[in-house]
């Protein structure tokens, strides 16, 4: 999620990976990538694990910060 919002993977700025493998038990990785960073992508992501049963069991959050490369601050 981004700022609350569900992000879509369809338009290509952000791209959703899911593997699913097995060792001891069933593990799952997800990772989120954002092509082409722009100032608008500053803000909350979030990520929240939900069983088959529709049950939240953990979340976690970040914040992007988004700098520009090669200028000087502003103030």
């Amino acid at each position: 999620m981004f700022n609350g919002t569900e992000i879509e993977t369809g338009g290509g700025h952000y791209f959703v990976r899911n593997d699913y493998y097995l060792v001891s038990g069933a593990k799952f990785s997800t990772q989120l990538s954002i092509r082409n960073v722009m100032y608008a992508d500053m803000g909350n992501y979030s990520c929240r694990i939900v069983t088959l049963s529709g049950r939240v069991t953990n979340h976690d959050n970040i914040v992007l910060e988004v700098k520009a490369e090669g200028r000087k601050p502003l103030n």
